[in-house]
């Protein structure tokens, strides 16, 4: 995938952090959302953590297998995760099978 292509698809997604104040043990929730390909029906589908591929300080994250018998669609997927400290993640990259198809570096965090 050239550096383009990329950088179009990376404009489709974001990351934040919603602190939860009533949650003593955690700083609170991480959510990922974005665009992608996918051949699932649903209007949303889940993306996976990939833990061979997470790094310290960073978040690997699998999409939906895409069934090459399926008609492809662009639909939005999410992730999310209860996190204890605000800096646990300085980065997310997103896998498409074994490619990196996005890097997010800003996490937005919302108090």
């Amino acid at each position: 995938m050239n550096a383009t292509a990329v950088q179009l698809e990376q404009e489709l997604w974001e990351a934040w952090i919603e602190f939860d104040q009533l949650n003593p043990k955690n700083f609170g929730t991480l959510y990922v959302l974005g665009e992608a390909l996918t051949g699932n029906k649903k209007k949303l589908s889940c993306i996976s953590r990939c833990e061979e591929k997470s790094l310290p300080g960073v978040l690997a994250l699998n999409l939906p297998e895409i069934d090459p018998e399926s008609k492809l669609r662009s639909g939005e997927v999410i992730y999310a995760e209860n996190i204890g400290q605000i800096g646990h993640y300085h980065t997310i990259r997103i896998f498409q099978g074994a490619e990196m198809v996005v890097e997010l570096s800003e996490i937005e965090v919302l108090v």
